[in-house]
């Protein structure tokens, strides 16, 4: 395959640059090089949340260049190592799977929380100000259609998305706990690559 080729002498020349003789280094660490040469991390990413909106294409293609460069790249390594680097790709995975819904930020993610909170005070006869529901009066899109005009309306809108991401929320843990439990009991490293390869994301 002439892509990995390509790779593999970049690494080389890239090694022989730094001053270290390419056949010094572990084949474990020239498949990390490799992996990310050919799938940087936004790439990796990308493929995930693709799959989880259900075009598994990118993914596919993914997982058969990692098999590749694992194969040109043969490395004796303890089993507990390779469900340690799958279950890290379980773990990025999952969260691409989280951001085709909401918006990523441990800033953003407090402000929706304040805004289910206020939704919920109104709801429960709450005397206000409700700032985050005010800000979305006029803007906010009612569910069956037309803008929100109300505070009221607005909180009727903010609970029903909480209800669905809570949904979603909870089938995306439970195929990535599904998954890191398959990679636990996995006693060799083919089992491994196949409980990573069993995975699906729920599509939004």
């Amino acid at each position: 395959m002439e892509w990995l080729e390509d790779i593999l002498s970049g690494i080389d020349r890239e090694l022989a640059r730094l001053g270290t003789d390419p056949t010094d280094v572990a084949n474990s660490t020239k498949r990390r090089m490799a992996y990310a040469a050919r799938w940087p991390e936004r790439a990796q990413m990308e493929a995930h949340s693709e799959a989880a909106a259900g075009r598994g294409g990118k993914l596919n293609t993914m997982r058969a260049e990692y098999a590749a460069i694992r194969a040109a790249l043969p490395v004796e390594r303890p089993l507990a190592e390779a469900k340690e680097e799958a279950k890290g790709i379980v773990d990025s995975a999952a969260e691409a799977a989280r951001l085709r819904y909401i918006t990523p930020g441990a800033a953003q993610a407090m402000v929706y929380q304040q805004k289910a909170a206020e939704a919920r005070m109104l709801q429960a006869g709450g005397a206000g100000p409700f700032p985050h529901l005010a800000a979305e009066v006029g803007i906010t899109a009612k569910l069956g259609g037309g803008l929100a005009i109300s505070e009221a309306e607005v909180a009727e809108v903010v609970l029903a998305t909480e209800a669905q991401w809570l949904l979603v929320s909870a089938a995306i843990e439970t195929v990535r706990l599904t998954a890191k439990r398959a990679i636990t009991l996995a006693e060799n490293e083919a089992e491994v690559d196949a409980a990573l390869a069993a995975i699906e994301w729920p599509a939004p």
